[in-house]
């Protein structure tokens, strides 16, 4: 009998969790958003690797969830007045 393969719903298809943790971002600096990005990506690094997800899995999922907040986080600021160039 084979096992079933389980992959998650891709993170980075997430919009809630993708415009929450921009909009936190947003509201601190530079430095503090990285910093909090960071600490959140190993968040879900570690909650998926608790699920027994293959570390190739687990990588690409974070790249792609930590590409698309901050995709989100420059949506945010260049939408903001003042935001794009002059």
């Amino acid at each position: 009998m084979r096992m079933a393969e389980i992959l998650p719903f891709p993170l980075a298809r997430r919009r809630s969790l993708i415009c929450g943790h921009a909009d936190a971002m947003a509201r601190v600096s530079a430095a503090a958003a990285d910093k909090y990005l960071i600490q959140q990506l190993e968040v879900v690094w570690d909650e998926l690797e608790r699920q027994g997800l293959p570390c190739p899995v687990i990588e690409r999922e974070v790249i792609a969830l930590g590409r698309a907040v901050r995709a989100e986080l420059w949506h945010l600021i260049l939408a903001a007045p003042g935001g794009g160039v002059a």
